[in-house]
């Protein structure tokens, strides 16, 4: 498969295809499995990764081809970035399907180590969580910021 940067159309080089893919139309595919994402940034260092072949954008499509449901996608996502680098800047990405929703923040390793720092949590029923442009004063606390909407 061949993978093209998002942004740009530049081609990044070429991943084995998957035995089985799904339907994708926009950013959800044929089993509600939904993915959006927000840019944060983060530090520049962590942004070059020489050889790197999967940015953002191709990221999302790719995994939309391949999970069914929202933890599938975390782990789709964190393999394919481990195995062919991770080529953007910090993302927080929003990944739902019928029944959660998760919330994957990554950032690249910076140059000479490929792959991704990731954290991914579940966004608790009756919670709603909001992303936002810019790096978080203070990402990740003991207090997440989840907020209840009753």
């Amino acid at each position: 498969m061949d993978i093209y940067e998002w942004d740009t159309g530049k081609y990044m080089g070429k991943i084995p295809q998957a035995a089985q893919t799904y339907n994708v139309i926009g950013n959800m595919n044929e089993y509600q499995l939904a993915i959006g994402e927000t840019t944060y940034g983060g530090r520049k260092e962590l942004e070059s990764q020489p050889g790197a072949i999967i940015d953002y954008g191709s990221l999302i499509y790719i995994t939309l081809q391949r999970a069914k449901n929202a933890r599938e996608a975390i782990v789709v996502m964190t393999d394919l970035v481990e195995r062919y680098g991770y080529a953007s800047s910090g993302e927080s990405f929003s990944i739902s399907d019928p029944d959660e929703v998760w919330i994957l923040e990554m950032i690249g390793k910076g140059e000479g180590e490929k792959g991704a720092v990731w954290v991914a949590r579940m966004v608790p029923d009756g919670y709603v969580c909001a992303t936002r442009h810019g790096s978080p004063p203070s990402p990740w606390k003991e207090k997440l910021p989840f907020h209840p909407t009753r």
